[in-house]
Order: C-alpha cells, then sequence, then structure tokens
C-alpha cells in the first residue's frame, strides 16, 4: 500500500480516544517512514478541559487531525488545543520521526514513547512506571494521558544529577518549576491529570 500513497489514517473512531491511540499506534508499527494521521477528533464544548485534552493526547504520536469549531469552545479549550500543538509542533522530530517504543499490545498500548539521542517522550494512558535505560537522553518529557491520575513515577537505572523540573497543567500553565538531584532509583511527581512533566540536565 506504501507504493500507491503518502499518508495512513486511522479509521473512523468518533469520540473513542483510546481506540483512536490503539488504531495509530498500529499503522505506525506497519508504516516505516510514511505519514500515519489519526482519526479526526471532537468533543462536546462543555466537556471538561482534562477529558477534552485526552482526545489529543492519545494521538500525540500521529499527526493530529482536529474537528472541533474553534468558535464554540471555551477559552481554556483554545488554550488547551494551542498548548498541545505547538507541543506537537515543536518535537515532531521525537513524536513522529524518533525511535518508536509502544508496550504491551495486549492492553491497547497503555504506555507509548520516542526517543531521539537528545530527547525522550513518554506518555501514560494507564498507571505505570517510566523505566529509562542507562542511555536516556538529557531531556525526558512524560505526557500524563491517564483520566482522574496526577502521580508519575520515573524509575532511572542510574543516577541522572542535577536536573530541571517543570510541570504543566493542560492549559501550558506552570504548576511546578524547581531544581533537584536525581539519584537511582524511583521518582514520583504530581502532575495534573492530561498535564505535562520536562526532566532535564
Amino acid at each position: 500500500m506504501r507504493k500507491y500513497g503518502n499518508a495512513f489514517r486511522a479509521v473512523d473512531c468518533p469520540y473513542t480516544a483510546a481506540v483512536n491511540r490503539k488504531l495509530t499506534v498500529d499503522v505506525r508499527l506497519l508504516a516505516g517512514n510514511t505519514t500515519v494521521h489519526s482519526d479526526p477528533i471532537i468533543w462536546h464544548p462543555e466537556e471538561p478541559v482534562e477529558t477534552a485534552a485526552l482526545q489529543i493526547l492519545n494521538i500525540v504520536f500521529s499527526v493530529p487531525q482536529i474537528s472541533v469549531r474553534l468558535s464554540e469552545v471555551s477559552q481554556d479549550h483554545r488554550n488547551m488545543i494551542g498548548f498541545w500543538m505547538k507541543y506537537c509542533k515543536t518535537n515532531r522530530d521525537v513524536l513522529l520521526d524518533g525511535e518508536f517504543m509502544p508496550v504491551s499490545p495486549g492492553q491497547n498500548y497503555p504506555m507509548v514513547s520516542a526517543r531521539t539521542d537528545k530527547k525522550l517522550i513518554a506518555a501514560l494512558y494507564q498507571n505505570m512506571v517510566v523505566k529509562l535505560s542507562d542511555d536516556a537522553p538529557a531531556k525526558i518529557d512524560v505526557v500524563n494521558g491517564q483520566s482522574g491520575n496526577d502521580q508519575i513515577v520515573v524509575l532511572f537505572s542510574k543516577p541522572f544529577g542535577k536536573a530541571k523540573i517543570r510541570i504543566y497543567d493542560t492549559c501550558g500553565n506552570i504548576t511546578t518549576e524547581t531544581t533537584q538531584t536525581i539519584g537511582k532509583g524511583a521518582q514520583v511527581w504530581k502532575v495534573p491529570p492530561a498535564g505535562l512533566l520536562q526532566i532535564s540536565n
């Protein structure tokens, strides 16, 4: 099929974020370097912003297609869309072109990650531990795609050293900004649902 088209897209799955994730990941595993698009995403204008954001977070490892009318959603929703679309564009080299590493296909990929030599991005959709290898890059992002869970656990296989920590809510507001020394072992951070944890040294 790749001989005859320059893009693939998940099949129709309106308002079903987990299915959209499974389909886009499935296609990415087959598509090589061919572009993979999500099914266009929608949500109700009165949806809580964190719930609406899950439609986007489940397909960040594909080209997102958004079908909500911006004129009909709240300012919070527009801020959320702007934050995550800027994130996808800024990190497309990792999200779309990096080494792609989804886990547990039998559970519909509860964690998906991608990395380059400089950055790793992991997205959590269930309560799992992000386990880093010895060659983890200097920049690590963890996307909290879980519904209602604000605990993120990262397991460092060796000391990471002095690190800058930034935590964002789903609208792009910084909720925590600090510096800490990270040793070997598990570290736990509170990250708002549909928020983002950034670790860098």
